[in-house]
Order: C-alpha cells, then structure tokens, then sequence
C-alpha cells in the first residue's frame, strides 16, 4: 500500500494552537462500590479518561515543556488509534495515507499491520510536523523511548489531574468508550488489535455492569445509594 504525504498550503498553525480533541460522545461510567471489587478489577475501570480529563490533559502538555508539539501529537496519536506505545513509535510517515486519512501500523504483539483511522486535525498536524521537522518517509516520526513516552504522560497525569495517568490510560480510555457507546467486545477487539475477544470481555466487562446499573435506577427498579 503506498501512502502520499499531503502538501500544506497557506499560513502554517501550530500544532499547540490546533484542535485535536477527543470523541463527544464518550462517557465515564461511574464505578462500583470498592468492596464489591478487586484490586485488579479496580486498577483496570478506573484507570481511563473522560473526555474533559483529556482536555485538562493536552491542555498541559500544550502549556509545559521544551518539546510541545511532538508531546501533544504523541498523545493524541496513542488516544485516536488506541495504539501500545511501541506501537505508535514505529509509524512512519510513509505509514501514513493523508489522502483517507488513516495509518497503516504494526502492531508487535499481534504480529499484523492493522489500519487506525484518524481525525482531519491529526492527520494536519502530522503533515505540519514531519514537514517542519524534515522527517523522512523511512524515519521514526516521534522520536522517543517507550520509557521517555511514559514519563511525559504520568508526569502530566499527576501535574494536570492529581491522579496516575499512563499511555495505557488513553488505550482504555478508547475502549470504554466504545462499549459505552453500545459497541460491542468484537469492536473492541478490532479496534484495539487483542488476540482473543476474551481479552476484551474479561477487561471491560464491568462497564457492562454499570450501564444495566443505570438503566435499573432510570426505570426505578433501584436507587442510586444501591
């Protein structure tokens, strides 16, 4: 497959000053009672975003540090393809299809390229930096570490929201929204390139839970102290 890198045209935006944002529609599904839980369990649901912690999020990456535009692309690329970091480190821009917008990656662990698409904006502020930084069809396009990549966004995890924040955490977040936006384990799979749909079903399982949990308090049938 071969991809064409668009040309920009006009007066150049800073990735800082763009738009990149997450989905409208995804929501955070309140949690259960800590007793009801595991410690594995809790570590997995409550360790995703909603979309205004996102915001508060890219909003500090934009204001802090040396490196700005290459760590606000770097999170947002994590968070629209739902990518493992290493992942995300190996696109290239020759991986990169501007035209329909979506990249083509491999994904190591699975062992397969798998094709994520991505937003207008995103795809704008790639094209900007790969073509301000001479980045080559055939070279890294965020040059980091996976270490490097985890220490920018936990620092700015515990900086912007008091809380941890991990690349795992954007990875999550992505996958909770689809379910509760009614997306079914399959399109988790798909989306987030799991081996085994099992995999999707034992890690999300419990936005499943809360979603039966607020229809029954809508209906009447409990109350939100249940």
């Amino acid at each position: 497959m071969k991809s064409k890198i668009g040309k920009i045209e006009g007066e150049i935006v800073p990735i800082s000053e763009m738009k990149l944002r997450p989905s409208r529609k995804s929501r955070r599904v309140p949690q259960l009672p800590d007793h009801t839980r595991t410690k594995s369990e809790k570590s997995k649901t409550e360790n995703y975003l909603t979309p205004n912690e996102f915001t508060v999020l890219q909003t500090y990456l934009m204001n802090n540090g040396t490196q700005r535009d290459r760590n606000i692309l770097m999170c947002q690329l994590i968070f629209e393809t739902g990518l493992r970091v290493s992942d995300m480190l190996s696109i290239r821009p020759k991986d990169i299809n501007f035209i329909r917008r979506y990249i083509t990656a491999y994904v190591h662990k699975s062992d397969l390229w798998s094709n994520k698409p991505i937003s207008m904006e995103l795809g704008y502020a790639l094209s900007i930096y790969i073509n301000q930084n001479k980045i080559q069809p055939e070279e890294q396009i965020i040059n980091l570490t996976r270490t490097q990549v985890w220490n920018i966004i936990t620092e700015a995890g515990k900086a912007a929201l008091h809380r941890r924040v991990t690349p795992h955490t954007l990875r999550h977040t992505v996958a909770m929204a689809i379910r509760n936006n009614g997306g079914t384990y399959d399109d988790v799979k798909d989306t987030l390139d799991h081996a085994s749909v099992h995999t999707s079903e034992d890690f999300y399982a419990e936005a499943d839970i809360e979603k039966k949990r607020q229809i029954l308090i809508q209906a009447g049938i409990l109350r939100r102290s249940d």
